[in-house]
């Protein structure tokens, strides 16, 4: 994450004279602003969308929008160690946002404060909106005014926001097993990828219209769709009737897919993109567009830099062979998709 990091070490100060933090400690405004900034910078990945929000009552608010709008209010905690409770209620209560964040100083006492407060919370049944709330500890020794200290903290959050927050969240736990799963397949290289770009685009009718649009046969679709399913690319409701919507890790992979078929054609891949391809040990090779080799029997081993040449194979092969339109990339989600009650646990 070089370039995101380079513009995160020199954020502090940035956004003070906006009214957007309460003046508080050096320590308190840099990991107010860094969070945010990560959050902001990733949004380059095309992943998803940063939005500025009304901070109100917390020291940062931002939303994040996928096919979902989610709202994230912010609590930091530096100096004030009696302020844990009182931030932790803020946050429960005060808060409807779909992602709560407390960004704290590690020290026993806050650690202690903290988790004193929570099982009070989950003793009166508030577990739900405990779920909600995700929790960053900083060193305890972090020093503002310490240059490499900067960029370490710089350095952690990033990392920890990514895969806490856009990972588990954002991107519905996609996984670098799960994209290894769908990229390497069994034979028809990218037609896993292929019927899901047609679900999420046109839906989930019938086993009949897949074999339709695609002509092969049933069974061989029916077994890339369990495929998709058990990748958490497809959902599938609790009630086990034969239809399937593609989920926000499904969604993350097409967006990646879109892009890698646009690298193919001549843009560049933005930075933030690459960061994520490598979060999910995956590292990009931009030269391999120069040759490119399309095959159905693609044995390109699973290092990092073959991965990333079976992927961009795969995402062309979508288009080439099985006529995906990756200009149409308007993807469908279920009204209750964040409902976990509603659908089929793996």
């Amino acid at each position: 994450m070089s370039a995101l990091l380079d513009s995160l070490v020199g954020v502090r100060g940035d956004l003070s004279g906006q009214g957007w933090y309460v003046a508080e400690s050096a320590e308190h405004q840099f990991l107010s602003e860094t969070f945010v900034s990560v959050l902001e910078k990733m949004s380059a990945s095309r992943l998803y969308a940063y939005r500025e929000a009304e901070r109100g009552k917390f020291d940062f608010s931002c939303h994040l929008t996928e096919n979902w709008d989610y709202s994230l209010d912010g609590q930091t905690l530096w100096k004030h160690t009696e302020g844990v409770d009182k931030d932790v209620r803020t946050l429960l209560v005060a808060s409807d946002a779909q992602i709560r964040v407390y960004v704290a100083r590690h020290t026993t006492k806050n650690r202690n404060t903290f988790y004193e407060a929570a099982r009070d919370f989950r003793s009166h049944g508030h577990s739900r909106a405990l779920n909600r709330l995700k929790v960053f500890w900083v060193p305890a020794d972090f020093d503002a005014d310490d240059e490499p200290a900067r960029e370490l903290l710089a350095r952690q959050l990033a990392g920890e926001v990514t895969d806490d927050l856009l990972f588990n969240v954002v991107f519905g736990r996609l996984s670098a097993g799960a994209v290894r799963a769908i990229l390497i397949g069994s034979g028809m290289m990218a037609l896993e990828t292929a019927v899901l770009h047609h679900i999420a685009t046109s839906g989930f009718v019938n086993f009949s219209e897949l074999r339709q649009r695609f002509e092969v046969s049933p069974s061989t679709l029916r077994d890339r769709v369990a495929r998709l399913h058990m990748s958490r690319f497809l959902i599938q409701p609790r009630d086990g009737s034969q239809v399937y919507f593609v989920s926000p890790a499904g969604r993350a992979y097409l967006r990646l897919c879109e892009q890698l078929a646009r690298h193919i054609r001549g843009e560049d891949l933005p930075e933030q993109t690459c960061d994520v391809l490598r979060l999910l040990e995956i590292e990009p090779d931009l030269e391999f567009r120069r040759n490119l080799s399309f095959s159905e029997t693609w044995l390109g081993g699973r290092t990092p830099i073959a991965m990333f040449q079976l992927f961009a194979t795969v995402a062309a092969g979508a288009a080439l062979r099985w006529g995906v339109d990756w200009n149409q990339l308007s993807l469908r989600a279920h009204p209750d998709e964040l409902d976990g009650s509603r659908w089929l646990e793996l």
